[in-house]
């Protein structure tokens, strides 16, 4: 909790992380309309906040307002991480183990929006289990998302990342979609990245095939040093 030495000591390492990369990360766990600032102050891109706006399982829309009007709306994410309850999804807080009156959904992704530059979404159903994707959460992101939004949750495959890019995201490596700028973004070809990946592997079995070529060669050649140097050694000792 803020204002505890563990919560110093995590401020400590944050801080650390972003001076070292500067511009290059996001943050988030306890950021409030007051502390937001210096992460930003000390190299954050953006700062990820989720329960600061969320009270007694209501959008406090006060606080979201304060928050858009201290970091600005292209430095804020929203954490809309989500499980399902009743066949629909709600948002959820607290480690997600609360579940808000909020349910996610085009109106809400469309109200939200307006206060962010970005959504962060894990499929909390299926986050870490590796199992495969929330396939309706995607779906429904991909069709209503207007700005970039981060989805998270259960990816294990290639198939899994197919599947995202279908639905109209941009697939990165470190096994998370997203989904860009509708009219700015260029979305990645999954296609193209694992023909990237295959050429990759081609090139280092090259590499490793064109070394051991090179090692038999060396072996070679210290075997007829070997039998030349023996020889030279017999003719000596009958000269002898």
């Amino acid at each position: 909790p803020i204002g505890t030495e563990y919560y110093e000591q995590d401020c400590k390492q944050a801080f650390s992380a972003l001076e070292a990369f500067d511009g290059g990360l996001q943050v988030g766990g306890g950021i409030t309309a007051d502390n937001a600032g210096k992460f930003l102050e000390k190299g954050a891109s953006h700062v990820i906040v989720t329960s600061f706006v969320f009270k007694n399982g209501q959008v406090n829309l006060d606080n979201l307002r304060r928050m858009t009007t201290a970091v600005g709306k292209n430095k804020l994410v929203i954490d809309l991480s989500c499980r399902m309850r009743d066949g629909k999804y709600y948002i959820v807080t607290d480690r997600w183990q609360k579940f808000t009156d909020v349910e996610l959904n085009e109106k809400t992704m469309d109200m939200f929006s307006r206060y962010c530059d970005e959504f962060l979404i894990h499929a909390v159903d299926v986050e870490g289990k590796a199992s495969g994707i929330e396939e309706k959460l995607a779906e429904m992101m991909g069709e209503y998302c207007e700005i970039p939004a981060t989805y998270a949750g259960g990816i294990s495959s290639f198939g899994d990342l197919e599947k995202l890019k279908e639905l109209g995201m941009q697939v990165d490596k470190g096994w998370y979609a997203q989904i860009p700028k509708k009219k700015e973004g260029e979305f990645v070809n999954i296609n193209e990245e694992m023909q990237s990946l295959k050429d990759e592997v081609l090139r280092l079995n090259e590499e490793n095939k064109a070394l051991n070529e090179l090692l038999v060669a060396a072996e070679v050649k210290a075997a007829q040093a070997e039998k030349y140097r023996k020889i030279v050694m017999i003719l000596m000792e009958e000269s002898a």
